[in-house]
């Protein structure tokens, strides 16, 4: 019988795949308003502020928030009332939403108001992100995991091709505000909530990971080098991540005056993840994900031409370049952990991840921010450097084994 079903009682395919649809309306409705929310945000940021440094602030928040939250977030994952955990924050996330309307309507501290949402928000996405994975683990049969996360993936780029491009042109033309689009992300996480309160799970189909621990979670992956070397790995590419998506934006509005082209060049990433994410019925991704880093390091070097030639074309070539290998990479890494690793320890790797993450972005926000306002062409080298060296050392490691 399956572990998972829908609005009903019985189990098998039907109810598996109709739980995966569920999944999938819940993730991407959400995906809407949340990708509205921050385009919007970081157009607005730099275009009200004129600064990389107060935008950095808001990205550090975010940061920071998903840090704190990411040790909870990984033991609810392993408890039985992890599905209630994200039903509640969902609904959450609207109230909170709700909430900050009002206090910007009433109220004239604009910035704080905004610093406290991303931070509430960035709050439930870290306690329930690690549970989410779990979700998919037990929901998805280990055949169809990569083929679902490849489902999930185009659907969540496709939305992220429209949804930039949209957005800068409605904020272009003064057809969005800050509280409307705080609105359309707070009614998305409501359409979000009603879909996912329809799931619910056999108990003992689960297990709650008694004596499961951060610890064991260590222990296994030392055991497991590629799980390690992912992980290290994944920590220091999102700091000199973080830095070119501080720079676009700020490049975007203060060199070429253009908003509009933030939200194409953003659309450009997305759209090409999405011709990434195709491709890997065609090209498959090996174990070791070795041609998504041989595709990084092309896209790292092409950060520092860009900072050379300092063009609209040079940049998005390399954001196309990057978001096609990266959608790749990213679909190996969460497909191998869903795979490999033992059902009860998911949440704790995912969670791990996570904090790696949740640290790396206000590192790389916060030094990056420090230097784009007045030497954007060296920071450009930085991340250039960063993102080729990080995953050429993978290689070396990889031929030691």
């Amino acid at each position: 019988m399956s572990a998972l079903d829908a609005k009903g009682k019985g189990g098998g395919a039907v109810e598996s795949e109709r739980v995966e649809l569920q999944l999938a309306t819940s993730k991407f409705s959400s995906l809407v308003g949340t990708s509205i929310f921050n385009v919007f945000i970081n157009v607005w940021v730099i275009d009200t502020f004129g600064s990389a440094r107060v935008l950095s602030h808001v990205l550090s928040i975010a940061g920071v928030s998903s840090l704190l939250f990411s040790f909870l977030g990984a033991t609810i994952s392993k408890k039985l009332y992890f599905i209630k955990a994200i039903r509640y924050a969902d609904g959450l996330s609207a109230i909170f939403c709700l909430i900050a309307d009002v206090l910007l309507l009433t109220t004239n501290y604009r910035l704080p108001i905004l610093l406290a949402l991303v931070f509430t928000l960035n709050m439930n996405v870290a306690m329930t992100g690690p549970s989410l994975k779990r979700l998919i683990g037990i929901a998805v049969s280990k055949d169809r995991i990569i083929g679902f996360n490849a489902v999930i993936s185009t659907g969540t780029e496709t939305i992220k091709v429209v949804m930039p491009m949209l957005t800068t042109f409605l904020y272009t033309n003064h057809w969005l505000s800050l509280i409307g689009t705080i609105t359309l992300n707070g009614i998305s996480f409501f359409i979000s909530f009603l879909f996912i309160r329809g799931i619910w799970c056999e108990s003992e189909s689960l297990s709650d990971g008694n004596g499961v621990t951060y610890k064991s979670a260590f222990v296994y992956m030392l055991k497991a080098p590629l799980l390690a070397y992912l992980i290290i790995a994944g920590f220091f590419s999102n700091i000199f991540l973080s830095g070119y998506t501080l720079i676009i934006p700020t490049i975007a509005i203060n060199n070429f005056h253009d908003h509009s082209l933030y939200g194409l060049i953003v659309s450009i990433e997305s759209a090409a993840a999405i011709l990434g994410l195709l491709s890997i019925r065609y090209i498959h991704i090996d174990e070791q994900i070795s041609r998504e880093r041989w595709g990084l390091i092309v896209g790292g070097l092409s950060v520092g031409v860009t900072g050379i030639f300092l063009t609209k074309e040079a940049f998005m070539l390399t954001s196309f370049i990057l978001g096609f290998f990266y959608a790749r990479y990213n679909v190996g890494l969460q497909s191998y952990i869903q795979i490999n690793v033992r059902n009860e320890l998911i949440g704790y790797f995912f969670s791990m991840i996570f904090i790696c993450a949740s640290i790396a972005v206000p590192i790389g926000s916060t030094l990056f921010g420090l230097i784009i306002d007045q030497h954007a062409i060296e920071a450009l080298a930085i991340i250039s450097a960063g993102i080729t060296v990080i995953n050429a050392i993978w290689f070396v490691l990889i031929s030691r084994r």
